[in-house]
């Protein structure tokens, strides 16, 4: 109702006034008095008042946390200029809503010379007190501004802390390009897509990126690339197989990865191929690097992995080569398979058992009764279906054994070779093994062929209390099997 005239008598009350709500509200009405956009009204008013700035942030030293917060909410208002440098000196908080409240008023005082000067102070405190500096690098994120990227390009070639750079490395590849023009994303937003649009600045900024790449700091070069794959920045290949000659660090090796993921294999593969072999790598990345190597193998590639299976050492990186090479069944790889069966390493022995059984069988047969019985449980039951597919008769009594071995996969196994083989005898392991649901569908599968409607019952049960469509439909299977074989004159069921 005063007006203006009444900001000194708000500011009395502001300073004075023993409840700290009313002393707030006073901040408020002084805002309200002094917002040039109130005063003009217009959108691009300006700056407020410099005097009103002072003595609002006078007046927040050693205040209520209410006051101090309508203060900044208030400079930010008034867009004040010196509100970098004053923060620099004057900020300790670290309650959430006063640190909003500040970064909205580093961005509206639309001094980024002085907020990129707050980027030269000391790293936050042990104790984990965001200050001033932490303030900036949340105020600069996204700013696509010319300014801003030039200090920051700055800043970044000569740092010397890898954090800091890492932090810079990140500002810049937010900017890399601007977001496109806003349209109505309907009913839930998809997860952010890059910037798309390109501006004065954004070449500059993909050479800098770029150039983090030769960094000495492997964190920052992984750290690098994973921004430039984020923000979709070109990143050359050549550079990356340059610096993988000399990389075995894995997380760079990780972030080298990721890099070449969405490139074309015939590209890629023979940097791939590097790190499968080098043993220096960590086990995950060859494992990874194996797993993008055997993508769209063409045939010369293919030459490529069995040499790789035959120089690699024994362990579970050989046995993910011999499953790759098993599921190609055209590949010939017989002898590299039959090899790897007299490996000390259990996963090599089944994966290549495995791979064996989806090709055309060399004479292995005399070997299969060996394997059933080796001390690792999963090479018995890679034999034991290779002895199915072989008919491997001097194998049944092992097999028969094995139907109520306490591995439920090896029993299913078991059973279904001893289909294969013709062998009635496993018959009650097939009814007891109805009732365990991992080994019901390859108990169906024997039922079918060696049980008859007497067991009818047990089947029946069985589908009754099973969800799985798979044991369903073998159910069904099974009893049609036993309808078409039964005789003209047996009792309709």
């Amino acid at each position: 109702a005063g007006g203006r005239p009444a900001i000194d008598d708000l500011f009395d009350l502001a300073a004075t006034d023993p409840d700290a709500r009313v002393r707030a509200q006073a901040v408020r009405a002084i805002a309200d008095l002094s917002d040039p956009i109130l005063m003009k009204h217009r959108l691009n008013a300006g700056r407020g008042n410099e005097d009103v700035c002072r003595r609002l942030a006078k007046l927040s030293e050693h205040a209520d946390p209410r006051v101090r917060l309508e203060v900044l909410i208030t400079l930010g208002r008034l867009h004040w200029t010196d509100a970098p440098k004053w923060l620099r000196h004057n900020w300790k908080s670290v309650d959430p809503a006063l640190a909003n409240a500040a970064l909205v008023l580093l961005r509206r005082a639309d001094n980024w010379p002085a907020v990129l000067q707050l980027l030269d102070d000391p790293a936050k405190s042990g104790d984990g007190k965001p200050n001033a500096r932490t303030l900036a690098l949340r105020a600069l994120a996204n700013r696509a501004n010319e300014t801003v990227v030039e200090g920051l390009i700055t800043r970044l070639k000569n740092e010397a802390a890898p954090q800091r750079r890492r932090e810079l490395l990140d500002l810049l590849s937010r900017v890399y390009k601007k977001p496109a023009e806003w349209t109505y994303w309907g009913f839930r937003p998809a997860p952010r897509p890059a910037n798309s649009v390109s501006w004065k600045s954004t070449e500059q900024i993909g050479t800098d990126l770029v150039n983090a790449l030769r960094d000495a700091d492997s964190g920052v070069r992984a750290f690098a690339v994973r921004r430039m794959l984020r923000e979709k920045v070109p990143i050359p290949l050549a550079l990356l197989a340059s610096w993988l000659k000399q990389e075995t660090h894995a997380e760079a090796v990780e972030a080298i990865l990721e890099a070449l993921r969405d490139r074309p294999a015939a590209e890629v593969r023979e940097m791939l191929e590097d790190i499968v072999r080098n043993k220096s790598h960590k086990r995950e990345n060859r494992l990874a690097a194996l797993s993008a190597f055997v993508a769209d193998l063409d045939t010369a590639s293919e030459q490529r992995l069995l040499g790789i299976g035959e120089t690699l050492e024994e362990g579970p990186l050989l046995a993910a080569v011999l499953q790759a090479i098993g599921k190609r069944a055209n590949m010939n790889a017989t002898w590299l398979l039959m090899r790897r069966l007299d490996s000390r390493n259990d996963d090599v022995r089944a994966a290549a058992i495995e791979a064996l059984v989806s090709r055309p069988m060399p004479p292995l047969a005399p070997r299969v009764t060996t394997l059933l019985k080796d001390d690792d449980v999963r090479v018995r039951r890679a034999a034991a279906i290779l002895a199915g597919k072989l008919k491997v008769q001097e194998a049944a009594d092992l097999l028969l054994k094995y139907t109520s071995d306490t591995d439920l996969r090896l029993r299913s196994a078991s059973l279904l070779a001893s289909k294969d083989l013709n062998d009635a005898r496993a018959l009650p392991s097939a009814i007891t093994a109805l009732d365990s649901p991992e080994c019901q569908t390859a108990a169906l599968s024997y039922l079918a062929h060696h049980g008859d409607l007497t067991h009818r019952e047990a089947v029946v049960s069985a589908a009754g209390k099973s969800r799985s469509v798979d044991v369903l439909a073998a159910a069904v299977n099974t009893l049609i099997a036993w309808q078409k074989d039964r005789k003209p004159q047996s009792a309709d069921w």
